[in-house]
């Protein structure tokens, strides 16, 4: 009855030999399906046998497929051929030990712990059973060893890898007495199991134990081995690790090494290839925070990606993997500022949430990695759900591990961050109180000589000194000055976090400066500014922030010629900051912070006497991501007449930068840019090429005129005159002071951007006062000193913020009757403007909307449309975004009646509202219109700059400089419908009807004139509206 039945059977195994041979997982469906259909018959003379062999078929072709529904199959099957089979029966123990090694398979796939628990108890049933001197007993042990690795890395019991450890020292040793061939992967084993040992305990003998052991596996193993992979890929983790200790850099680069052979030497679809990918990111990453080497960074978000994207055994390596990337995309953002990045880690994180299972001890780190994440988007967006779901999510991390386990050290001091942020903003006591209690245990639970200690002792220096801005206790800010100053000591100079620790350190005495008003120690200064200058390999915000810093510093303690060292330094780097591989939006954000940087650039070289350098500072500093915009649009004609390929190359590069939007696409292609840059810079009488300009080259653009720079540092006030032939005047103006700046500024934006009968009030009494206080201070001094009266204002900071060209007291002459005013961001784009060639015909586009929805209505735009000369008249349900953007083209003058709105914290936002939304600036500074002329915004605060990036000059009126419209008029402030109309009529009355606007100024002047002398009590009316141009 079993003669067909078993011919079937032996003709599967003949098959299944064949099929073992191939690497083809298709070569097994037919045994597979005939080794099922005989057993199954259940006419096979030995059917424990032939389950035996399905159970490995299916098995093996698992390996091939990853299939879930293999394994499943082998499972059944193998439990099957284990009841079928007797305890003398040889094949016993071996398929025990196999079904065991499927089931932790299945778990290692699934997560499953009763799977684990299964091939633990089948381990355990084999070791026993077999007999010492059984050539298979060393493996059955291997695999319970590993079993209780697995079980472990599930459950946090150390005495479950202590009995890993245990089994895998016991099999290593009895192979290398026996001389096995399987000895180095029993070293190997070992190795693993030091590593996850020392990632408990944290004791650098157990790490050096695995390293040890690993190499000794690796050397025994001749080169092409496949059993390589294992002590190469756990010593890149080892090694990483040490280097995480220790701070050796060549410990790191061993770690990338090994690393990058373990990846090299699988294929890929491979699905243990994962695993070195993995661990390259974080190696790469951690070399990265050492060096500051952004390549670094870029290369572990690659292998990163490749880990998460990859085929793999376990399923919740995957959620490891993907906690891994998530950190590689915040390094990334905490370095660039690119919000996508930020949002990707977040989303990251998310994810490897979802995918670890409640329980498992690395979920701990997922919950605090998403805490990172939404902490460092609060403070992008100042959302504070964010904040308040870090510190949700940090406290779960906290309260998931246990006393003693190494992760609690960054549970935390993670979570302190969290509380000392929510301090800054309610400042309720209790969260600083607990910020300072959970970063003093972080510290006491970092090992001494950790190499990643001057973190947590800079983290508690913040808090201490976020304490001493509470209390105004000197102790509380000298403790925590003491913290930083350790951090400092255990840094070398060519470390990448040194410029951040640095920084904490000069704004710790700034503070205290500020506060006390004496002076810092010189030799502390000293000290600081020469590690400051040493920063170089630290990110160019980093660098920027730290020089700044230690400037101010030299310049409050007099030394001014060392405040200029550092803070042109600072100036000449601010252009690196902002990611250029990003939009608007990223990059006026990273220049926030660098608010009043220009000003004490500015004063400390009119401190030593050089207006020259004062000029010089104020253009490399302010308007740097107009200049950017300008270099984008720089004329190739020279180029392409001597280097038409290169100029074709460069066009291409420049052409592909504006069209696209991805992030990763526009990073490659500055790369590009950069290389093409690099080459016409080689090329005789191009050395220059989009190179700042010389002072010497801008001056003649102030022909007829002279440019004013006003500034407010911290400790004095400066004006320098520039004029187009001679060398810059320096003006003292004595009682000009930042803080006096900051509180009027504060005023005036109160006044001016609030309704009802209260803010009209407070702007009838503020305005005068805020005028009168500009003429005294500001620009009596300087109207005495021009040589003429057409002045350009270039004010810094929040000065701009003033309308300088309405100064004076009430009744008395003032600037209105002193000179013709304009503004200017920078001299270079004065310059750029007077290059344009004048338009040859007047060709008017006016858009005008009485009805824009969600808006209140503006009566007299109508009236105000009515009476310009118009060539094509956009109204109302005609005005919107796309019919505008196509008109521009075809317009030389261009005239705006509708709603307009600045966003004084971000002002890439700012829009002109038409019918069917809004025309923000990042759009209408992308225009580029060769013949544009005029363009007049008869709307509220299309000049208005926001306070945090006053320097940069961005506003609406800006913007149509930028899109190449040479004149433009502009308001500083909010206006009512009745009062644009009117200026807009009377300012269009007083230009001749030619193409050019040439006289636009002096137009505007005359105007403001007349309406100050129609409502001399009422500033508002008068003094918002400015000229931008030549």
């Amino acid at each position: 009855m079993f003669a067909n039945a078993d011919s079937r059977a032996e003709r599967a195994v003949r098959l299944l030999r064949e099929a073992l041979q191939s690497n083809d997982p298709r070569a097994l469906d037919a045994p597979i399906a005939l080794l099922t259909k005989a057993v199954r018959s259940g006419k096979v003379s030995d059917p424990g046998r032939h389950l035996t062999n399905l159970c490995f078929a299916y098995h093996t072709r698992y390996t091939k497929t990853h299939q879930p529904a293999d394994l499943d199959h082998a499972i059944v099957f193998g439990e099957q051929a284990l009841s079928a089979h007797t305890r003398d029966n040889p094949d016993f123990l071996g398929n025990m030990s196999n079904l065991a090694a499927t089931y932790r398979q299945r778990f290692v796939r699934t997560g499953v712990l009763d799977d684990l628990r299964r091939a633990i108890a089948l381990g355990h049933e084999a070791v026993a059973a077999a007999a010492e001197d059984d050539p298979d007993r060393l493996a059955f042990m291997s695999n319970l060893g590993i079993a209780y690795t697995d079980l472990y890395e599930r459950t946090a019991d150390l005495d479950d890898l202590r009995r890993g450890m245990d089994l895998a020292e016991q099999t290593a040793a009895a192979s290398g007495l026996s001389g096995t061939p399987d000895w180095p992967g029993h070293l190997a084993t070992l190795g693993a199991a030091h590593i996850r040992m020392y990632e408990r305990t944290h004791e650098l003998a157990t790490l050096d134990r695995a390293i040890a052991l690993d190499e000794q596996a690796l050397a025994a193993l001749p080169d092409g081995h496949p059993k390589r992979v294992k002590p190469l890929s756990d010593l890149c983790i080892a090694y990483r690790e040490r280097f995480e200790r220790n701070g050796q850099l060549a410990d790191c680069n061993r770690a990338l090494e090994l690393g990058k052979q373990a990846y090299a030497a699988l294929p890929d679809g491979h699905p243990r290839r994962t695993t070195p990918a993995s661990s390259l990111n974080l190696a790469y990453q951690r070399r990265y925070e050492r060096t500051g080497d952004l390549a670094d960074l870029d290369l572990a978000i690659d292998f990163g990606e490749r880990s998460v994207a990859g085929v793999r055994e376990s399923h919740l390596s995957h959620a490891m993997d993907l906690s891994n990337l998530s950190i590689a995309f915040q390094r990334r953002y905490q370095r660039t500022g690119v919000l996508a990045d930020l949002q990707r880690a977040i989303d990251l994180d998310e994810q490897s949430l979802a995918e670890t299972p409640d329980g498992h001890p690395r979920r701990a780190v997922s919950l605090s990695n998403l805490g990172v994440g939404y902490r460092d988007r609060y403070v992008r967006t100042n959302n504070v759900a964010d904040l308040e779901h870090a510190i949700e999510l940090q406290e779960q991390a906290l309260a998931v591990t246990p006393d003693g386990h190494p992760g609690r050290v960054t549970s935390l001091s993670s979570l302190g961050i969290a509380h000392r942020q929510r301090f800054e903003r309610t400042r309720e006591p209790a969260d600083l109180e607990r910020a300072i209690s959970l970063g003093e245990q972080a510290l006491a639970a970092m090992p001494e000589g950790d190499a990643a200690r001057h973190m947590y002792l800079s983290n508690l220096h913040i808090a201490y000194q976020r304490l001493y801005e509470h209390t105004g206790d000197v102790a509380d800010s000298l403790r925590g000055i003491g913290f930083q100053e350790q951090a400092l000591a255990t840094l070398p100079d060519d470390h990448a976090g040194l410029a951040v620790h640095l920084s904490n350190l000069g704004e710790a005495y700034r503070s205290l400066v500020t506060q006390t008003r004496q002076p810092m120690d010189h030799d502390k200064l000293r000290m600081l500014a020469e590690r400051a200058a040493r920063t170089t390999i630290a990110s160019p915000a980093e660098q920027v922030w730290t020089l700044y810093v230690v400037g101010w510093l030299a310049n409050s303690a007099g030394d001014h010629q060392l405040a200029v060292r550092l803070l042109d330094r600072a100036t000449a780097l601010l252009s690196s900051v902002p990611p250029r591989e990003s939009g608007w939006s990223d990059q006026e954000y990273r220049l926030r912070r660098y608010a009043g940087l220009v000003g004490e650039s500015v004063a400390a070289h009119c401190a030593t006497n050089d207006p020259a350098g004062a000029v010089r500072a104020a253009e490399l500093g302010r308007g740097v991501l107009l200049a950017a915009q300008l270099d984008s649009r720089t004329d190739l004609t020279e180029l392409q007449r001597a280097h038409p390929g290169l100029a074709a190359r460069f066009e291409e590069v420049r052409q592909g930068l504006a069209e696209g939007t991805d992030v990763d696409d526009r990073r490659a292609l500055w790369e590009r840019h950069d290389a093409v840059l690099a080459e016409i810079r080689e090329v005789p009488g191009f050395e220059q090429f989009l190179l700042p300009p010389r002072l010497s080259d801008l001056q003649p653009a102030v022909s007829g005129g002279c440019v004013v720079l006003v500034n407010a540092g911290t400790w004095r006030g400066d004006a320098v005159i520039v004029t187009a032939t001679s060398e810059p005047v320096h003006v003292r103006l004595p009682d000009l002071s930042r803080s006096d700046v900051v509180a009027h500024a504060r005023r005036l934006w109160n006044v001016t951007n609030s309704t009802g009968i209260g803010a009209a009030v407070g702007r009838m009494r503020v305005l005068p006062e805020v005028l009168s206080w500009l003429w005294d201070t500001i620009v009596e001094p300087i109207v005495a000193t021009v040589p003429v009266p057409r002045v350009w204002w270039m004010p810094t900071g929040l000065l701009g913020l003033f309308p300088l060209h309405a100064a004076g007291h009430a009744g008395r002459p003032g600037a209105l009757d002193s000179v013709v005013s304009s503004y200017v961001p920078t001299l270079r784009a004065l310059a750029q403007t007077r290059s344009r060639p004048p338009t040859r015909s007047r060709r008017q586009l006016t858009v005008a909307l009485h009805h824009t929805p969600g808006f209140a209505e503006l009566p007299g735009t109508a009236a105000e449309a009515a009476h310009l000369r118009t060539d094509e008249l956009l109204a109302d349900s005609a005005a919107t975004t796309d019919r505008t953007t196509a008109a521009l083209p075809r317009a030389t003058w261009a005239h705006f009646a509708c709603h307009a709105t600045a966003d004084p914290t971000a002002p890439s936002a700012s829009a002109l509202h038409l019918h069917d939304g809004a025309l923000a600036l990042p759009a209408i500074s992308r225009l580029n219109l060769e013949q544009a002329e005029l363009a007049y915004l008869s709307a509220c605060s299309t000049a208005q700059l926001g306070s945090q990036h006053a320097d940069e000059s961005l506003h609406l009126a800006s913007a149509f400089q930028l899109a190449g419209f040479r004149h433009v008029i502009a308001s500083l402030w909010p206006l009512a419908d009745s009062t644009a109309a009117d200026t807009a009529r009377a300012f269009y009355d007083r230009l001749p009807d030619t193409p050019t606007a040439d006289t636009a100024a002096q137009a505007l002047h005359e105007v403001v004139k007349e309406l100050r002398t129609r409502h001399p009590d009422r500033p508002d009316l008068w003094s918002p509206f400015i000229h931008s141009g030549p």
